[in-house]
């Protein structure tokens, strides 16, 4: 057996971990880890939540109806300062009361025709 032969003694390397071994990759995939985790929410607000929750009724707040019940509150009344939802729900049912008083109002010009 000859001593200096590579065959019986080969060239004992290093281990290193993968991180040691590729420091620039590891750093890259920490950044884009980090980066996707600190937007995962914005992220899935902008891109997933069509597929995953589907779509979703719009809140519209109609201002003119908003102005129209602030002028029409009572100045003694206290202001008390409501959430999106409530507003909107509020407005929907005025809106329904709206409808309910046009189709009694049509309902009577029908019978008044007759």
């Amino acid at each position: 057996m000859d001593p200096w032969s590579r065959r019986q003694q080969p060239i004992k390397v290093p281990k290193l971990s993968l991180t040691q071994r590729y420091p620039r990759t590891t750093v890259c995939i920490i950044i884009f880890g980090g980066g996707a985790l600190l937007f995962s929410r914005f992220l899935y607000d902008c891109f997933f939540r069509g597929f995953v929750e589907g779509p979703r009724p719009k809140m519209e707040v109609d201002i003119k109806m908003l102005i129209e019940t602030v002028k029409n509150r009572d100045p003694s009344q206290k202001v008390e300062h409501k959430k999106w939802r409530e507003i909107v729900a509020e407005q929907d049912l005025i809106r329904a009361e709206r409808r309910k008083l046009q189709e009694e109002a049509a309902a009577a010009r029908q019978s008044a025709q007759e």
